[in-house]
């Protein structure tokens, strides 16, 4: 498979995808269920999940509260 460049924005996407599909995992949650949380039908889910569509910030923030996780801009010092 050849290697592709992924500029920063795409490197968080990607990045916020698998803590997604992993939280997923570990709660044991269902896509449908995320999907329906944050208003959106589980296809334009999968489409972010896969990197086709971007997240949009609000939608960030309503996974994080799906998940319990505070949702905060920027890093933690």
């Amino acid at each position: 498979m050849p290697r592709v460049n992924l500029n920063a924005q795409q490197r968080e996407q990607r990045r916020f995808s698998d803590y997604v599909r992993g939280e997923l995992l570990r709660q044991h949650k269902r896509q449908e269920d995320l999907a329906d949380y944050i208003g959106i039908p589980r296809p334009s889910l999968t489409c972010r999940l896969n990197g086709r569509t971007d997240w949009k910030l609000p939608e960030v923030a309503d996974v994080c509260e799906f998940f319990g996780e505070p949702y905060t801009i920027g890093r933690e010092k």
